[in-house]
């Protein structure tokens, strides 16, 4: 998280070099992005209100067959 806040400072400070840096700096958001869904999630899953004591133990209202029908 340091490296991509570090990143996106160093193109506030230097706008002239953002858009050399413009993909570096759209691939740190997104990895810092999907980083925090993650850690979200799994905290939610082992400390929410939904949770279970087993692991990967799926919901009572999840439609089954639709993921079924995806795969």
């Amino acid at each position: 998280m340091a490296a991509t806040c570090g990143l996106v400072a160093g193109v506030l400070a230097d706008p002239s070099a953002a858009a050399g840096q413009a993909r570096r700096v759209v691939e740190a958001l997104a990895l810092a992005l999907q980083g925090a869904v993650l850690i979200r999630e799994a905290l939610a899953s082992r400390l929410g209100l939904a949770r279970s004591l087993e692991y990967g133990a799926l919901g009572l209202g999840l439609d089954l067959a639709s993921i079924v029908a995806r795969a």
